[in-house]
């Protein structure tokens, strides 16, 4: 049997080495998280730098929109017109026709019954 002194695994080295490697990953976590904040404020003062290349690009992306838009309702006020001139030339009967000719009907019925109110007196 073996001595305490004689064995190459002691609790003395054990604890040792369990403080080393304790120490060690304390170490490691600090260095990442110093690193991290490190990398943070990096790409913070790129993004800062990028802010007015990034407004002007925004911008420019803004006034090209409205353009295209007040483009596009010029366009579809014309594409409007012309059908709406396309379906007044063509001999076709509308929605706005059909309510006006009841409308007309219904005044003439109301006509023709008083007439032959006033005759069958």
């Amino acid at each position: 049997m073996t001595t305490k002194t004689e064995s190459w695994i002691s609790v003395e080295n054990l604890r040792r080495d369990l403080r080393k490697m304790v120490l060690t990953g304390v170490g490691a976590a600090f260095m990442a998280t110093e690193g991290a904040a490190d990398m943070a404020k990096k790409w913070l003062a790129r993004g800062e730098k990028a802010e007015p290349e990034i407004r002007k690009a925004v911008k420019k992306l803004a006034d090209r929109s409205k353009t295209l838009t007040e483009k596009t309702d010029t366009l579809r006020a014309k594409v409007n017109g012309q059908v709406n001139k396309l379906v007044d030339a063509l001999p076709i009967v509308s929605r706005k026709d059909v309510k006006e000719l009841s409308r007309r009907i219904e005044s003439l019925t109301t006509q023709v019954e008083a007439l032959a109110k006033k005759r069958g007196k």
